[in-house]
């Protein structure tokens, strides 16, 4: 962008005092931000993680960071537990969801195909203490209305089940 504004400047106003532009300072600076283009191409395996499996900002500010959705890490095929393992403090939220790996189900954990004990001990080992969001309302919507009041007990159990699993609060 700098380079941008530099050529335009030169070209605008040429009767500024404004230092000139030469063909080598302008190919040197086109150098170094090909060099820059380089680098983050070479960083693209990382990039994709963040495209598919996460929501994130990075910006340096402690109130910044990511929410890990499992059932979309699960259908873009991601290594779930290494994926929180590099995240590691910036998990700022969970949204908990099962599927088999097709569509967006919106299961509750452990009735899909996610592999969950690996899950649950990547975020023991990165210490979260955030909330479970469960993204499980299908279960509702497939269970009779008299029913519902014990899926809904289930699904706190298999709530309470993962927060143990995943460490002590």
């Amino acid at each position: 962008m700098d380079i941008l504004v530099e050529m335009t400047v030169n070209i605008d106003y040429p009767d500024e005092d404004i230092e000139e532009l030469t063909y080598e300072k302008l190919t040197s600076d086109l150098k170094s931000v090909i060099d820059d283009i380089k680098k983050l191409l070479s960083g693209a395996g990382s990039g994709k993680l963040l495209r598919e499996g996460i929501a994130i900002g990075i910006v340096g500010m402690p109130n910044v960071g990511a929410c890990w959705d499992t059932g979309h890490a699960h259908l873009a095929g991601q290594d779930q537990s290494a994926s929180l393992r590099e995240l590691g403090g910036r998990l700022h939220a969970l949204h908990i969801a099962d599927n088999h790996g097709a569509t967006d189900e919106h299961m509750p954990p452990f009735f899909g195909g996610i592999d969950w004990p690996p899950i649950l001990a990547a975020l023991r080992e990165i210490g979260y203490d955030g909330d479970f969001t469960f993204e499980a309302h299908m279960l509702l919507r497939h269970v009779p209305a008299a029913c519902q009041a014990e899926a809904i007990r289930l699904l706190y159990q298999i709530g309470a089940h993962m927060v143990e699993e995943a460490g002590e609060w």
